[in-house]
């Protein structure tokens, strides 16, 4: 077992697809697939079932990962800070990031962080919080962007942005809530929410029993845009973070009004989570530096302009 073997078996475990982790290496298939079979001769153990969907981790293949994803990450974090091209950034950065912020910041930013670090190759990973703090712990990701986790993760969590929760309905409903309201006044209404397993969904969950309130959504999906959807074409209500109203009101077929809450107000934290284990090379710590600058100045233009309040939308 050398080096290198394990450099193949950490990218196939995190791509779990022989092409795509060829790629990444820059290498031929053939070599990455002879590699990985001496690697199973050498431990004497299956690490990967094969199937016509792609290669799955067994679990000798966790444990594996498990031990060996610092060391690799040690290592290229101590060649990237020796080795560089004529002082540029290079290596590999694996991210992941709500929906919410992978609609607003993103492209931008990206566009031109990959302008001045073109050495520097990026993977991003956009999902539900409790999934994407399980790949930074275990070593698929490098950090994430998620709301702040409801139970201890063993990362190191920094708060980015804390931004109000609204009540949403649409423009097309009776203008009978108020500007401030109550949820206690409305938690009788048609209500679309996110599945439980959602970070929003969560913090609500939290807010509504430290209330002593329920309520039980008709209609629960993950999609903001299906959410908003729908509550701009019937009589339901929800609850959007200030950055998904900002984003909406740029679709012209989305109409929303927005409604502050004050017993109880709720807000969501935007963290950056990483492994304590794993610290974060040159191009990771530039990139989420770069990715938490973006989210910090859209929120303070936001707040610095009067058109961009959210119970104008």
């Amino acid at each position: 077992m050398d080096l290198k073997q394990i450099q193949y078996f950490v990218a196939l475990y995190e791509e779990q697809s022989v092409t795509r982790a060829a790629q990444r290496l820059n290498i031929v298939q053939p070599a990455l697939s002879m590699q990985i079979a001496k690697l199973e001769r050498d431990v004497g153990r299956q690490l990967f079932r094969r199937s016509a969907r792609g290669m799955t981790p067994t679990p000798a293949g966790d444990e594996m990962h498990a031990t060996f994803a610092p060391i690799i990450s040690a290592f290229t974090t101590a060649r990237a800070k020796v080795v560089r091209s004529g002082g540029e950034l290079s290596g590999h950065v694996q991210v992941g990031v709500v929906a919410s912020l992978g609609h607003s910041i993103l492209p931008n930013t990206l566009m031109r962080f990959m302008a001045e670090h073109p050495r520097v190759t990026l993977s991003f990973m956009e999902g539900l919080t409790d999934t994407i703090s399980e790949s930074v712990a275990n070593g698929q990701l490098d950090l994430a962007l998620i709301n702040r986790p409801t139970r201890p993760t063993g990362l190191t969590i920094k708060q980015v942005i804390k931004e109000e929760v609204l009540l949403v309905s649409s423009h097309n409903a009776p203008e009978d809530i108020a500007a401030h309201v109550r949820l206690s006044e409305v938690k009788d209404r048609p209500f679309i929410m996110p599945t439980k397993s959602h970070g929003l969904r969560q913090l609500i969950t939290r807010a509504l029993t430290q209330a002593n309130l329920s309520i039980i959504p008709v209609l629960e999906i993950d999609s903001f845009t299906s959410i908003a959807t729908l509550v701009n074409e019937g009589q339901y209500l929800t609850f959007f973070p200030e950055d998904i109203v900002r984003n909406l009101r740029w679709r012209a077929s989305i109409n929303l009004r927005t409604h502050h809450l004050t017993a109880p107000t709720m807000h969501r934290e935007i963290v950056c989570a990483t492994n304590p284990r794993r610290p974060l090379s040159p191009a990771a710590e530039k990139l989420s530096t770069a990715l938490i600058s973006a989210i910090c100045a859209a929120q303070a233009a936001a707040q610095a302009n009067p058109g961009d309040n959210p119970a104008q939308y």
